[in-house]
């Protein structure tokens, strides 16, 4: 039972795991209400998919940030 998206609701899927969307605004910090923060960071509590799904999330994110940081300072090198 996919649900249909709404501002500051937690979209569950069928099988009751946090769908990509929801983990991907926590994982950026832009979970919007206290109430799904609140939701979200028990459901990762008790639900080791999901939170290995956000710590997934978290490192790519790293990752991306540590290309865009490398490149920013080639360009620099570049430009000198």
């Amino acid at each position: 039972m996919d649900s249909v998206a709404m501002p500051g609701y937690v979209h569950l899927t069928d099988s009751s795991e946090l769908s990509d969307r929801d983990l991907e605004h926590y994982v950026l910090g832009r979970t919007s209400a206290e109430v799904e923060l609140a939701h979200v960071e028990q459901h990762l509590t008790n639900c080791p998919a999901c939170a290995e799904r956000a710590a997934a999330m978290t490192n790519s994110i790293a990752r991306l940030i540590g290309v865009f940081q490398r490149f920013d300072l080639e360009e620099a090198d570049i430009s000198r």
